[in-house]
């Protein structure tokens, strides 16, 4: 698990410029109430409102990056980290902005084929969350060439970063990820 969040955290790193560290007091991607994360109560029989704060692992909720303190939002679900709001999701319909269709649609092997949960996840960079935001999809699948194949003509066609890694016998880690794109708060559009 580690080592596909730091993979993960470098393929972020070049795109999002450092900027204040402190969050506002509300939400910049849907204006909606922050709080502390670790006020938030939710029923764990339902889906989780941001997997990067409550996924049931096994290191616990608020793992590694985020901690009772962590801002939160009570309408969109996201979290802050310095420099980064994120939320992730096993519901891709589930996004305040809506994903890209390149994400949502993104090709999915037949669930008995995947292992584990798709999860999809949207990040915008800066405290103000200016600095644009990036989009991806992951999941482990049972590797083949066909899958394989399947799955970088989807990412060249639609200009999509995709990181293939092989770490278990016959299974396939699975990253998708959009270029860097620009974001304004919905208000000021």
């Amino acid at each position: 698990m580690k080592r596909r969040n730091l993979l993960l955290a470098i393929c972020l790193l070049p795109t999002i410029t450092l900027a204040g560290t402190e969050p506002r007091a509300v939400c910049p991607i849907c204006s909606g109430t922050l709080v502390h994360a670790g006020d938030v109560h939710y029923d764990p029989s339902q889906p989780s409102p941001n997997l990067t704060l409550w996924n049931g692992s096994q290191h616990g909720d608020f793992w590694p990056f985020h901690s009772q303190d962590s801002p939160y939002c009570v309408r969109c679900h996201v979290t802050y980290r310095p420099q980064l709001w994120e939320r992730s999701s096993e519901l891709p319909d589930s996004f305040h902005i809506a994903l890209r269709p390149s994400i949502r649609n993104f090709p999915l092997p037949d669930a008995r084929l995947r292992d584990f949960r798709t999860v999809y996840e949207q990040q915008f960079g800066g405290a103000d969350a200016s600095q644009g935001r990036i989009e991806s999809v992951s999941y482990w699948a049972r590797d083949s060439d066909k899958l394989r194949g399947r799955l970088q003509d989807y990412a060249d066609a639609h200009a999509l970063n995709l990181l293939l890694e092989r770490e278990r016998r016959r299974s396939l880690w699975v990253l998708a990820t959009t270029k860097l794109m620009p974001y304004t708060h919905l208000a000021e559009n």
